[in-house]
């Protein structure tokens, strides 16, 4: 059979990659005051926190004003950590800012795995020769530290996180990125996440087909706008549903 289907885009929180972080912990932000003390800016944990919170308002404001049209805005934590190291009058390098961006994301981490099926699921999407995308709300500089640490950063054809266009799904301007940047006519698509709103529905308007990963298991009160519906998000049932249409 021939399939129209010439790339499948995955969302990645949730979809391929069960995490669980706490950002609440105090020994992170007293370990971040430690980290940044090391590079000679010098805060409390108390006030690098608070910093962190009032220059991701900041941050968020700034591209509000960059793209009013947008609903769904995101900031970049790297112009945050950017900021924050200008507050202590240093002035960051791109790897500072990476290393500072992979600090906060391991000391922030609880766990984080790829759900069961995920990267047989994706070397079988591969071996069927399709482009693999990633598509996700998110911070690229801490996916890229969750990448690394699974072991699947060279696996995708391009990945596409919130934080690098200050814009989440389900907004259109995000997916009309997607569509602009991979070259991929919406019909020749498959999206396949785990969130009502903004992946099958935002896949929807956008004229992309879908695959929705009940992770719940609940009986959904709403329309789904899925091809297929996958009860508790087996990956493994995704999987040999692919191989018969790709």
């Amino acid at each position: 059979m021939c399939s129209d289907i010439e790339a499948v885009v995955f969302s990645f929180y949730g979809t391929l990659v069960d995490i669980t972080t706490n950002e609440g912990d105090p020994l992170l932000w007293k370990g971040l005051s430690d980290y940044y003390a090391t590079q000679g800016a010098f805060f409390s944990p108390e006030g690098i926190r608070n910093l962190f919170v009032s220059e991701v308002e900041k941050e968020r404001s700034r591209a509000r004003e960059l793209y009013p049209a947008r609903k769904y805005i995101d900031a970049d934590l790297i112009r945050v950590f950017d900021a924050i190291y200008k507050k202590g009058g240093i002035g960051a390098d791109k790897y500072m800012l990476r290393d500072t961006a992979r600090y906060f994301r391991e000391k922030s981490t609880i766990s984080v795995d790829l759900f069961e099926g995920a990267e047989d699921l994706i070397d079988m999407i591969l071996d069927k020769d399709r482009k693999i995308f990633i598509f996700a709300n998110g911070q690229e500089s801490f996916a890229e530290v969750d990448m690394r640490t699974l072991g699947i950063e060279d696996l995708f054809d391009g990945k596409f996180f919130s934080s690098a266009y200050n814009v989440c799904k389900p907004d259109q301007a995000f997916y009309d990125i997607l569509l602009k940047e991979t070259g991929v006519d919406p019909e020749h698509m498959l999206l396949i996440g785990n969130d009502l709103e903004a992946d099958i529905k935002g896949a929807k308007e956008a004229g992309i087909r879908s695959v929705f990963l009940n992770r719940s298991g609940e009986e959904l009160k709403t329309p789904v706008f899925a091809e297929l519906i996958v009860k508790n998000g087996d990956l493994n049932e995704v999987a040999m549903y692919l191989e018969d249409i790709l």
